[in-house]
């Protein structure tokens, strides 16, 4: 709650004027609230724990933005008719997505769809997500074949790189040289068709080892 009244939709757009309207094209479904920075969207979400989050993010900051507030509340996604941007909210943990250049009659809607539990995706976009899905599994699987290459050792090294261990510290923990930490971890670089510590945490984000993990 809010000064007493129950926060149905928190409504936040870095342009004051697009939050203006969109708030004002939910006034009749929603009951919205509107938020002046990310920061008190974040903090708010967090408190009062809305029926939906309707979000107008600056691309750079959208992901880790939609992750809190998922956490939080379903969100809905206003952004362009963009596949890229799309995907990147949908991972993200957003709900759902509506064009920022849609109608409002549209948008209301989907945030409606949203609050009530429904994913929601312009229909014209609905390809692209499906697409995006059987890419998806196909890397996964891709994943998957390169860690079985890998050793118990290395696998157990990997796992300590992804964790933010470096050299010496995984040396220390494994009772290994810092040299031969070194050796494994080029080993499984090459094996992974890596080329950085950088592309083996993100191999690992991706879910590449729970990948793994389940299939043991």
């Amino acid at each position: 709650m809010i000064g007493g009244v129950v926060v149905r939709t928190l409504v936040f757009s870095a342009d004051e004027v697009f939050a203006g309207v969109l708030s004002a094209s939910l006034a009749d479904r929603c009951n919205p609230v509107t938020i002046g920075s990310v920061q008190h969207l974040l903090e708010t979400a967090e408190r009062t724990h809305p029926d939906a989050v309707v979000a107008h993010l600056v691309p750079g900051e959208s992901r880790s933005v939609i992750g809190e507030l998922a956490s939080c509340a379903p969100v809905l996604v206003v952004g362009p008719d963009d596949e890229d941007a799309m995907l990147a909210a949908v991972e993200s943990g957003a709900s759902g997505y509506a064009l920022q250049g849609g109608s409002l009659e549209a948008i209301s809607e989907a945030a409606q769809s949203v609050s009530e539990g429904r994913a929601v995706v312009p229909p014209l976009m609905l390809g692209s997500l499906l697409r995006a899905v059987v890419r998806r599994g196909r890397r996964q699987r891709a994943e998957q074949e390169r860690l079985t290459r890998l050793t118990p050792r290395e696998r157990q090294i990997l796992d300590l790189v992804v964790c933010g261990k470096n050299r010496k510290e995984i040396a220390r923990e494994l009772i290994i040289s810092p040299e031969t930490a070194r050796t494994h971890i080029q080993r499984i670089m090459g094996k992974l068709g890596l080329h950085s510590r950088a592309e083996v945490v993100a191999f690992g984000a991706r879910g590449g080892l729970d990948m793994w993990g389940n299939e043991e």
